[in-house]
């Protein structure tokens, strides 16, 4: 993780803003004597915290740094420290999102370990049901059914999403088929009957000597 050694004259202040803004709570008062901090973090909340963690800080933080600096007479920028500041919180985005990422494709948590157990049930009823009721071009997903077991979390969670939406295909299909073979027995019965009943409606003519 980065290591923030930028001196800052209030360090839990901001701190302190980003607790209530990450929990969502209300923004407690500020207290400090520097007018100019309490600017700074009053205009922060108008621009946003989020937008602080990207790095868009508000300049009255960097009038601040000024100020202190001449304060204590030393040589620092306080330009630079401002861009040292963005930089850390970009490079501290950067590896949020890698450790992230290393826990949802690397990372076999205990959840994640159920949930694998779980799929992996799942597919086993998928592989014993077998492919018969599902159209020709799909039924290579059951062909190595060794290959499936073998899956990780996300490949299992895609092969269980396609098998399920195939086999409601398939049903769907099967029961539009037996509508539309209800439909037409229904529509030559009626055109059957119809047919007698103009037959018994014609006149019988017997032919006399």
């Amino acid at each position: 993780m980065v290591h923030y050694n930028i001196y800052e004259p209030r360090p839990t202040t901001r701190d302190k803003q980003l607790e209530e803004w990450r929990d969502n709570k209300p923004r407690r008062p500020i207290h400090t004597s520097n007018r100019m901090l309490r600017e700074a973090v009053q205009q922060q909340d108008l621009i946003g915290w989020w937008s602080f963690l990207q790095g868009g800080i508000t300049q009255k933080f960097e009038r601040v740094m000024e100020e202190h600096y001449q304060q204590i007479t030393t040589e620092k920028k306080h330009n630079k420290w401002t861009i040292k500041l963005i930089q850390q919180m970009w490079e501290l985005q950067r590896q949020i999102w890698e450790h992230r990422n290393n826990i949802e494709h690397n990372e076999m948590t205990p959840a994640k370990q159920q949930q694998l157990e779980v799929r992996m049930a799942r597919a086993r009823d998928e592989l014993q049901v077998g492919c018969a009721d599902l159209q020709r071009q799909d039924r290579h997903l059951f062909a190595e059914p060794e290959l499936v077991l073998s899956m990780t979390l996300s490949d299992l969670t895609l092969w269980l999403k396609e098998v399920v939406g195939l086999a409601r295909r398939a049903v769907d299909d099967v029961r539009i088929r037996k509508q539309e073979l209800v439909a037409c027995l229904a529509r030559r019965c009626t055109h059957g009957s119809s047919r007698t009943t103009l037959g018994h409606r014609l006149p019988i003519h017997t032919w006399q000597p």
